[in-house]
């Protein structure tokens, strides 16, 4: 495989990021339906943020090539973002499947519109702006979650 596929396929998640509707969408529910199936091995906390670094770190990386390959600043087909926001999401609420699909669904909305934090994360250069917005996305709709819906905050 030549590096430059490579990065795509990375960048693009094994290539669920060429979804021809809604590609991130498609890439958190991928990222969703992954953590619920790793989550038969009970990651510890430690594992599972070592886990959202390093795909956030590679993710920047990927994520600032592939825009530069494709020209665009932000192109539709690189969902690492995703994964990354919907791990963290899901690693910082309950081990539930209900309050982890409230982040999820709200993180898409935060994503989507990117209102606030996201949208000044957003404006970082190249990959770090493509991953820091999802990211930001994230820490809101788990915050949100765990004060609105559930009444605390905790990262147990």
């Amino acid at each position: 495989m030549k590096m430059r596929s490579l990065i795509a396929f990375i960048a693009t998640c094994g290539g669920v990021g060429y979804a021809p509707v809604a590609p991130g969408t498609m890439g958190s529910l991928a990222a969703f339906a992954a953590y619920w199936v790793t989550q038969l091995y009970r990651f510890p906390f430690f594992v599972q943020a070592g886990i959202v670094a390093i795909v956030s770190i590679v993710g920047v990386m990927v994520a600032t090539l592939e825009s530069r390959a494709q020209q665009q600043k932000d192109p539709r087909s690189i969902v690492i973002d995703e994964w990354a926001a919907v791990w963290l999401v899901c690693m910082i609420l309950p081990h539930a499947i209900l309050p982890q699909f409230m982040g999820l669904a709200i993180f898409r909305l935060l994503d989507i519109t990117k209102v606030g934090p996201v949208a000044w994360a957003e404006r970082l250069p190249e990959g770090l702006g493509i991953m820091a917005d999802d990211l930001a996305a994230a820490a809101l709709s788990a915050v949100f979650v765990q004060l609105v819906f559930l009444g605390q905050l905790s990262l147990s």
